[in-house]
């Protein structure tokens, strides 16, 4: 697992590059809906290692290794994991420091709204993968195209959402984001389920 992992981490050196950059450009923008952008644009890197994956026919080669398909899908799923909770961070420790330089530490309801967002990534993972390894990156870009544009809408309406309907940082918003890790953690464990079962589909 650890080798198809620093696999897609070299595949990917210089999209993290240009992610840094896009991290730091989002973080300058006001409203925390900007740098929600970098944290699911995190979300959809996996799927560019996939199109790597196809161009370079991996799956042949792998089908010559020791790796069985719950592996080469899970692989994917953890690299979503890692780079969205790396993003994460960085978002936040970027928030906490651009927000002293200008006089205005960063509140508890902007970090509530961005860690609200990381979970709207993960699902918008879960939603993502089982259809690229069902359709292949290139068939499935007409569907990939529709979630990314739902999500963009859902990231943006995210925080007004938060800031109204769930009146603040309260006990009631933190259950409801409670709610939503759990939900999100159940369907990426049905989605991981999924996405073995379309790979193996695909290959056979």
């Amino acid at each position: 697992m650890k080798g198809l992992l620093l696999k897609d981490f070299y595949t990917l050196i210089k999209q993290m590059k240009l992610f840094l950059l896009m991290i730091v450009v989002f973080t300058l923008i006001p409203g925390f809906s900007m740098s929600g952008f970098a944290i699911v644009y995190a979300a959809m890197l996996p799927i560019t290692a996939l199109a790597y994956d196809e161009r370079s026919k991996w799956a042949q080669l792998a089908a010559m290794m020791p790796y069985k398909p719950v592996q080469l899908v899970l692989s994917k799923y953890l690299l979503g994991y890692i780079v969205v909770a790396v993003t994460l961070a960085l978002t936040l420790a970027a928030q906490t420091l651009t927000g002293f330089a200008k006089g205005t530490p960063i509140g508890g309801m902007d970090v509530f709204a961005t860690c609200v967002t990381a979970v709207v990534a993960l699902l918008i993972q879960a939603f993502n993968l089982p259809l690229m390894f069902r359709f292949g990156v290139e068939k499935g870009r007409m569907l990939l195209l529709i979630v990314v544009a739902l999500s963009v809408m859902v990231v943006m309406g995210s925080g007004a959402f938060l800031m109204t309907a769930l009146g603040g940082l309260t006990a009631v918003s933190l259950r409801w984001a409670a709610l939503a890790l759990a939900g999100a953690a159940a369907l990426n464990l049905l989605s991981i389920k999924v996405a073995v079962s379309m790979y193996e589909k695909r290959e056979n």
